[in-house]
């Protein structure tokens, strides 16, 4: 046993250093994907890669003595919980200099995840749901993962929005603080305040994501000893797509199927509450109703409850079915609870949303037989080869104890569910974030494989190789990968002030004050030039406006409006105090009369365009 398990632990460390040379130099590009999708490539300087390995160097160190060294089981969840809300921050920190600007980012585009711009576009007066197959062709070209995907998600930002419209005092706080972020989109600025304050759930979402250390070290206790319960939950923070994805709602995923799974165990333990199923039930249920991969997670449960049941009563199919029968009731009407209030709501079925999903997913051009590589390539890579060896090796190596083999099965009814899944060809590409919500059942798996094949004496040593191997796994695809890409852009830097030559100290209304002026002749027309002073943070656009006044005291032209510096700095950038320099050509009429000539400079904009910002000259009357 002893030497079966140096040779896995050889293997791993070889098999690491090879995809980290194929990572590294990209020398085959398949390892990105292939056939229609590929992770694109974006090398960051090596200083930065070198950071992010100090990060999981200090999180693994850490561990380790948590681990290995204390008795406690407090203090290494708390690690594990800080591990999974940072080290994605730290990875972020790689291409982005401010890492709550890409989450944010990240969680209003729908390019990289979807659902709050969806609930944002939606008018809602009109009953989407009802017509929710037509929503989902919308979506369409601008926002795929939308267009493939029940209601759930879309409408759980929408009730979030509800919640904040509600709380007006919070939400308009959060549109301040928010707001300069995205300052010059023309989209964003026009969202109402509780649609910015929604997006606090995604720009959290690593928190939520580390949620999941308490349940899937819960569950890995029960089924076997805290020991390996802590063994798992320190491992999650080192999961690749965990940290590689965040701001994803699939983050998030894993922390319900662990939930359910945890009900579940908790009636295997104890053959008491069967309610237990109809919860687990009615959190698959959720979950399908937000996202369409959840489908396979109550079957998986199932399929685990039944080996458990033949465990304790072998293969004994009447008492099985005696025992199984109430249990799979509870299951189903929990997981179909949010169907059929859905069903009754909109008059659609799910097969109704399943054929609409469909019709959208599987078009997508990814050949049969090299994505049946591919897709268990992507999701291996994401996960960590580390893990997965540990999985698949102590699952075909099966305990003789029935207790054990009540973790056992963990491993056996993965490795049914990712393979019927891979073979069937309903997943396109990007399995390291699709399949996310089934990792943690690897690193149960996992950590009765090291328990069981290790002895107790190497045990600690071989946990550090692990967790060594997956760190540089998880660096190097981090550093040499690009795998969120966002559509929405960092804010424009301030452009400053000008030195005009003429003072002003103009006030309009309590936002703006122009402090200098000046202009000048120039091919026909006059070269205004204007500074500004910004008193306060504005939340939407306004428009300026000058008309020329002739010698003869009449509007010799008509009104010219603008955006400043040509719409590429609005107000809705300014921060209080800053100076802003705008300059704008006011065309002169043809055959225009010599003389004194004026300039009406007018403000506008909020919720009255029409109404000019009143004006306070720098005598104190009303100009």
């Amino acid at each position: 046993m002893k030497n079966r398990f140096t040779l896995l632990l050889l293997v791993i460390i070889e098999v690491t250093a090879l995809l980290l040379f194929f990572i590294l130099t990209d020398i085959s590009p398949y390892v990105r994907g292939g056939f229609g999708w590929r992770w694109p490539l974006a090398p960051v300087p090596a200083g930065k890669a070198l950071a992010l390995l100090s990060v999981l160097a200090a999180y693994a160190g850490g561990a380790y003595i948590l681990v290995h060294r204390v008795r406690r089981t407090a203090p290494a969840l708390v690690w594990a919980f800080l591990g999974a809300v940072l080290i994605p921050c730290a990875v972020i920190a790689l291409r982005h200099d401010n890492v709550v600007f890409e989450l944010l980012s990240r969680t209003l585009s729908s390019l990289t995840t979807g659902p709050h711009h969806a609930a944002a576009e939606l008018d809602w007066s009109t009953d989407p749901l009802r017509r929710w197959p037509a929503v989902m062709a919308g979506f369409a070209g601008h926002n795929s993962h939308m267009s493939i995907s029940p209601p759930g998600a879309i409408l759980f930002y929408a009730m979030l929005n509800a919640l904040f419209r509600a709380l007006p005092g919070i939400a308009g706080q959060v549109q301040q603080a928010l707001l300069p972020c995205f300052c010059d989109n023309p989209v964003l600025i026009q969202y109402a305040p509780e649609e910015w304050a929604s997006a606090l759930f995604g720009v959290l979402m690593p928190v939520w994501a580390g949620l999941a250390v308490f349940p899937l070290y819960s569950s890995t206790r029960r089924l076997s000893t805290p020991e390996q319960g802590r063994w798992a939950a320190i491992w999650w923070p080192l999961v690749p797509a965990v940290s590689l994805f965040a701001a994803s709602p699939n983050t998030l995923y894993p922390l319900l199927t662990l939930l359910a799974f945890d009900l579940v165990t908790r009636w295997c333990r104890t053959e008491r509450g069967a309610y237990r199923f109809g919860l687990a039930g009615l959190i698959t249920g959720l979950g399908t109703f937000a996202y369409p991969g959840f489908a396979p997670v109550p079957v998986m449960l199932g399929l685990y409850v039944a080996l458990d049941l033949v465990r304790k009563h072998g293969w004994n199919l009447r008492r099985v079915l005696r025992a199984g029968l109430p249990l799979a009731a509870w299951l189903i009407a929990g997981f179909g609870l949010p169907w059929l209030i859905f069903w009754l709501a909109s008059d659609l079925t799910p097969l109704d949303i399943l054929t609409a999903s469909m019709t959208q997913h599987i078009p997508l051009e990814r050949p049969y037989l090299p994505w049946v590589w591919l897709h268990l390539q992507d999701w291996v890579l994401f996960t960590g080869v580390p893990l997965i060896a540990l999985w698949l090796a102590g699952t075909f190596r099966p305990a003789k104890e029935p207790e054990a083999r009540a973790i056992g099965n963990v491993g056996l009814v993965m490795f049914i569910t990712i393979l019927v899944i891979d073979l069937s060809g309903i997943s396109r590409g990007e399995t390291g974030r699709v399949w996310l919500l089934y990792t943690p059942f690897v690193l149960i798996a996992a950590a009765d494989g090291l328990y069981r094949l290790a002895g107790e004496r190497r045990r600690a040593a071989a946990w550090a190789v692990i967790a060594v191997c997956q760190a540089a796994l998880l660096v190097a695809p981090a550093a040499m990968w690009d795998t969120m890409i966002s559509d929405l852009g960092p804010s424009p830097a301030p452009p400053g002030g000008l030195q005009a030559t003429q003072p002003a100290n103009a006030r309009f209304g309590d936002l703006f004050t122009l402090t200098g002026w000046d202009a000048t002749v120039e091919d026909a027309a006059i070269l205004l030039r204007l500074d500004w002073r910004a008193e306060q943070r504005t939340i939407t656009p306004y428009t300026f406006s000058a008309t020329l006044i002739g010698p003869d005291s009449a509007p010799a032209s008509e009104v010219i409006t603008w955006q400043p510096l040509e719409g590429r700095y609005p107000t809705t950038c300014w921060a209080p105090g800053e100076s802003v320099g705008d300059a704008v050509r006011l065309p002169l009429p043809e055959g225009a009369a010599p003389g004194a000539w004026w300039i009406r400079l007018a403000v506008s904009g909020g919720n009255a365009p029409a109404e000019h910002l009143p004006v306070i000259s720098a005598d104190g009357q009303p100009a």
